[in-house]
Protein backbone atom coordinates (compact mmCIF):
# COMPACT_ATOMS: atom_id res chain seq x y z
CA UNK A 1 0.00 0.00 0.00
CA UNK A 2 1.30 3.50 -0.80
CA UNK A 3 2.46 5.66 2.07
CA UNK A 4 0.37 8.70 2.92
CA UNK A 5 1.92 11.62 4.80
CA UNK A 6 -0.08 14.47 6.23
CA UNK A 7 1.70 17.80 6.47
CA UNK A 8 0.01 20.77 8.10
CA UNK A 9 -3.41 19.79 6.86
CA UNK A 10 -2.29 18.93 3.32
CA UNK A 11 -2.21 15.31 2.23
CA UNK A 12 0.34 14.04 -0.27
CA UNK A 13 0.26 10.60 -1.78
CA UNK A 14 3.38 11.02 -3.90
CA UNK A 15 4.21 7.36 -4.58
CA UNK A 16 0.96 6.91 -6.53
CA UNK A 17 0.72 10.38 -8.07
CA UNK A 18 4.00 9.99 -9.96
CA UNK A 19 6.05 6.82 -9.81
CA UNK A 20 9.38 7.24 -8.05
CA UNK A 21 11.14 5.97 -11.20
CA UNK A 22 10.09 9.21 -12.95
CA UNK A 23 11.97 11.27 -10.35
CA UNK A 24 14.97 8.98 -10.64
CA UNK A 25 15.01 9.40 -14.43
CA UNK A 26 14.77 13.19 -14.09
CA UNK A 27 17.70 13.28 -11.67
CA UNK A 28 19.82 11.02 -13.88
CA UNK A 29 19.17 13.24 -16.90
CA UNK A 30 20.07 16.35 -14.90
CA UNK A 31 23.19 14.74 -13.40
CA UNK A 32 24.47 13.97 -16.93
CA UNK A 33 24.21 17.66 -17.79
CA UNK A 34 26.19 18.95 -14.81
CA UNK A 35 29.24 16.66 -14.80
CA UNK A 36 31.95 18.03 -12.49
CA UNK A 37 29.51 20.35 -10.72
CA UNK A 38 27.29 20.50 -7.66
CA UNK A 39 23.68 21.69 -7.76
CA UNK A 40 21.66 22.75 -4.71
CA UNK A 41 17.86 22.87 -4.63
CA UNK A 42 16.12 24.00 -1.45
CA UNK A 43 12.55 22.96 -0.74
CA UNK A 44 9.89 25.55 -0.08
CA UNK A 45 9.37 26.88 3.42
CA UNK A 46 6.20 27.20 5.43
CA UNK A 47 4.77 30.70 5.28
CA UNK A 48 3.06 32.13 8.34
CA UNK A 49 -0.39 33.52 7.69
CA UNK A 50 -0.94 35.04 11.13
CA UNK A 51 0.65 34.26 14.48
CA UNK A 52 0.78 30.45 14.56
CA UNK A 53 -1.34 29.66 11.49
CA UNK A 54 0.39 28.77 8.24
CA UNK A 55 -0.74 29.09 4.64
CA UNK A 56 -1.33 25.71 2.98
CA UNK A 57 2.09 24.34 2.05
CA UNK A 58 3.10 24.09 -1.59
CA UNK A 59 6.42 22.52 -2.49
CA UNK A 60 8.94 24.36 -4.68
CA UNK A 61 8.33 23.18 -8.26
CA UNK A 62 11.96 22.44 -9.15
CA UNK A 63 12.60 20.62 -5.88
CA UNK A 64 9.44 18.56 -6.35
CA UNK A 65 10.27 17.80 -10.00
CA UNK A 66 13.61 16.29 -9.00
CA UNK A 67 12.73 14.61 -5.70
CA UNK A 68 9.00 14.18 -5.10
CA UNK A 69 9.74 14.93 -1.45
CA UNK A 70 6.74 16.73 0.08
CA UNK A 71 8.16 18.40 3.21
CA UNK A 72 9.38 21.96 3.80
CA UNK A 73 12.92 22.99 4.77
CA UNK A 74 14.60 20.09 2.98
CA UNK A 75 17.52 20.45 0.56
CA UNK A 76 18.44 18.37 -2.46
CA UNK A 77 22.10 18.30 -3.44
CA UNK A 78 23.12 16.68 -6.72
CA UNK A 79 26.81 15.92 -7.11
CA UNK A 80 27.49 13.64 -10.11
CA UNK A 81 31.14 13.02 -9.20
CA UNK A 82 30.21 11.46 -5.85
CA UNK A 83 29.61 7.76 -5.27
CA UNK A 84 26.28 8.87 -3.78
CA UNK A 85 25.18 11.69 -6.13
CA UNK A 86 21.71 12.37 -4.66
CA UNK A 87 21.85 13.78 -1.14
CA UNK A 88 18.73 14.82 0.69
CA UNK A 89 18.84 16.95 3.85
CA UNK A 90 15.58 16.67 5.77
CA UNK A 91 13.99 17.61 9.07
CA UNK A 92 14.57 14.72 11.49
CA UNK A 93 11.70 13.16 13.40
CA UNK A 94 10.86 14.94 16.64
CA UNK A 95 7.90 13.47 18.58
CA UNK A 96 7.26 16.73 20.47
CA UNK A 97 7.13 18.89 17.34
CA UNK A 98 5.13 16.26 15.47
CA UNK A 99 2.31 16.65 17.99
CA UNK A 100 1.70 20.06 16.39
CA UNK A 101 2.92 19.68 12.81
CA UNK A 102 2.02 16.07 12.09
CA UNK A 103 4.33 13.16 11.43
CA UNK A 104 7.48 13.96 9.48
CA UNK A 105 9.06 11.54 7.05
CA UNK A 106 12.46 11.63 8.75
CA UNK A 107 15.94 10.68 7.62
CA UNK A 108 15.66 6.91 7.19
CA UNK A 109 12.32 7.04 5.38
CA UNK A 110 13.53 9.85 3.10
CA UNK A 111 16.31 7.66 1.75
CA UNK A 112 14.13 4.57 1.60
CA UNK A 113 11.04 6.01 -0.10
CA UNK A 114 12.41 8.94 -2.11
CA UNK A 115 15.48 7.35 -3.64
CA UNK A 116 18.12 9.46 -1.94
CA UNK A 117 21.54 7.84 -2.00
CA UNK A 118 22.13 9.45 1.37
CA UNK A 119 19.82 11.36 3.69
CA UNK A 120 21.04 13.64 6.47
CA UNK A 121 19.47 15.97 9.02
CA UNK A 122 19.26 19.55 7.77
CA UNK A 123 21.77 20.56 10.46
CA UNK A 124 24.56 18.60 8.66
CA UNK A 125 24.30 20.62 5.43
CA UNK A 126 26.99 23.15 6.40
CA UNK A 127 29.48 20.42 7.26
CA UNK A 128 28.95 18.26 4.17
CA UNK A 129 28.72 20.91 1.42
CA UNK A 130 32.37 22.07 1.62
CA UNK A 131 33.58 18.50 1.01
CA UNK A 132 31.43 18.29 -2.10
CA UNK A 133 32.66 21.67 -3.35
CA UNK A 134 36.31 20.53 -3.23
CA UNK A 135 35.61 18.13 -6.09
CA UNK A 136 33.44 20.50 -8.12
CA UNK A 137 34.26 22.79 -11.03
CA UNK A 138 30.95 24.67 -10.70
CA UNK A 139 28.13 25.30 -8.28
CA UNK A 140 24.55 25.73 -9.49
CA UNK A 141 22.10 27.46 -7.18
CA UNK A 142 19.15 29.82 -7.74
CA UNK A 143 19.19 32.97 -5.63
CA UNK A 144 16.05 34.74 -4.50
CA UNK A 145 13.70 31.96 -3.48
CA UNK A 146 14.47 31.85 0.25
CA UNK A 147 16.53 34.72 1.69
CA UNK A 148 17.78 32.90 4.80
CA UNK A 149 19.00 29.98 2.69
CA UNK A 150 20.67 32.38 0.20
CA UNK A 151 22.58 33.96 3.09
CA UNK A 152 23.59 30.53 4.37
CA UNK A 153 24.91 29.50 0.94
CA UNK A 154 26.85 32.75 0.56
CA UNK A 155 28.38 32.31 4.03
CA UNK A 156 29.36 28.71 3.25
CA UNK A 157 30.98 29.84 0.00
CA UNK A 158 32.95 32.58 1.78
CA UNK A 159 34.13 30.07 4.36
CA UNK A 160 35.05 27.62 1.61
CA UNK A 161 36.97 30.26 -0.37
CA UNK A 162 38.88 31.37 2.76
CA UNK A 163 39.66 27.75 3.58
CA UNK A 164 41.19 27.26 0.16
CA UNK A 165 43.71 29.99 0.90
CA UNK A 166 46.80 30.04 -1.25
CA UNK A 167 46.98 26.28 -1.37
CA UNK A 168 44.34 26.31 -4.11
CA UNK A 169 42.85 23.13 -2.66
CA UNK A 170 39.62 22.41 -4.40
CA UNK A 171 38.68 23.16 -7.98
CA UNK A 172 35.84 25.60 -7.46
CA UNK A 173 37.06 29.17 -8.00
CA UNK A 174 35.10 32.40 -7.82
CA UNK A 175 34.46 32.38 -11.58
CA UNK A 176 32.72 28.99 -11.45
CA UNK A 177 29.93 29.91 -9.08
CA UNK A 178 26.85 30.21 -11.28
CA UNK A 179 23.80 31.79 -9.70
CA UNK A 180 20.44 32.04 -11.35
CA UNK A 181 17.75 34.29 -10.00
CA UNK A 182 14.23 33.28 -9.14
CA UNK A 183 11.59 34.85 -11.31
CA UNK A 184 8.81 36.61 -9.47
CA UNK A 185 5.67 35.65 -11.32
Amino acid sequence: APLVYTLVGYCYNTPTMIKMTAYTQRRKAFLKQIRGSVAIFPAAIEVVRNHDVFHPFRQDSTFHYLTGFPEPYATCVLAPEEKTPFLLFVTPNNPTTELWTGKRIGIEEAAKHYGADRAYPTSDFGQILPTLLRKADRLYYTLGKWQEFDERIMQLLKTYQRGRGRSGEGRLGEQQIGFGTASRS
